[in-house]
């Protein structure tokens, strides 16, 4: 259920599939999905209700909500992403070192960690250190 076999391009006989990632809460409940099929990934709640997409292309991710209104942007260079809000103004960083990454505010302030298992397991930890929760990827892309 995690892998979908997404679609068979006739053309090309190249099969797309789509790589799948559950977010949990600290308590273990499904807080979230998204499924990323090439460079766009559809985020969607607990319930299932899809809540946005991104479109990833050269680097940059643009975020939109379900009406297709832009509400973000982010854009890579070498180990940082940047985040920005929907105005342009940057809203964070986040950082990928050797143990993990590691989540900025706009001011600078550590926000958070994530680190991920050899078995793509993400565990997410806040400011104070403590498990805010984990997630699993299953399934991989081809771009």
């Amino acid at each position: 259920m995690k892998c979908f076999l997404v679609s068979l391009i006739l053309a090309g006989g190249i099969v797309l599939f789509a790589q799948s990632t559950t977010y949990y809460g600290k308590n273990g409940k499904v807080t979230g999905r998204a499924v990323t099929r090439g460079n766009t990934t559809t985020y969607y709640d607990s319930t299932g209700r899809n809540t946005g997409r991104s479109v990833t292309s050269g680097g940059r991710t643009t975020y939109y909500d379900t009406s297709g209104k832009v509400t973000g942007r982010s854009s890579s260079s070498g180990n940082t992403t940047t985040y920005y809000g929907p105005t342009g103004k940057v809203v964070g960083r986040e950082v990928q070192n050797a143990g993990g990454k590691t989540y900025y505010g706009n001011r600078g302030n550590t926000a958070g960690r994530s680190v991920t298992n050899s078995g793509g397991t993400t565990t997410y930890y806040g400011p104070n250190g403590r498990m805010t929760g984990r997630s699993t990827t299953t399934g991989k892309t081809s771009r």
